[in-house]
């Protein structure tokens, strides 16, 4: 009888945990210093149930995020297939430069920003670390950036 009791509760968990494995979502994000290191990895799991009507699908993208003295930058995605995005709310009448270097320091391309947004072109380059500097002003902030 004992033994019957110990396999019916083996069974059990086992339908238990085929029960959360099957209604359970993975989320993997990451955290990034100012360079481009990955410093932290999460990972988070999340109810979610699927219709047989509907599937929606989220993308989310976690930009980099620091400051160059008063002003917030945000970079995103690293790693990159090829488009990057640089976004600098409220420059003003201040100028960036934006000067993509490839990990030899080779210059690859540069832009000046003259707005709150650019976009770099990547797509051509071969896959690899890349270096990103940004200049506004007499200040200066440079990311490692991943083409994939």
């Amino acid at each position: 009888m004992r033994s019957n009791q110990h396999i019916l509760t083996i069974l059990f968990f086992f339908v238990l945990i085929g029960t959360l494995s099957v209604n359970a979502q993975t989320n993997l994000t990451f955290g990034y210093d100012a360079s481009g290191n990955r410093l932290t990895r999460t990972i988070t799991l999340k109810s979610a149930s699927i219709s047989k009507d509907s599937i929606e699908i989220k993308k989310t993208i976690t930009p980099l995020d620091d400051q160059i003295g008063p002003h917030q930058i945000k970079i995103y995605p690293n790693p990159t297939k090829g488009h990057l995005k640089i976004e600098i709310p409220n420059l003003g009448d201040i100028a960036a430069n934006l000067m993509i270097y490839s990990i030899g320091g080779a210059l690859i391309q540069q832009v000046r920003l003259e707005g709150e947004y650019a976009e770099i072109d990547l797509g051509s380059q071969p896959t690899g670390i890349y270096l990103l500097r940004i200049s506004i002003g007499d200040k200066t902030s440079v990311w490692k950036i991943i083409r994939n």
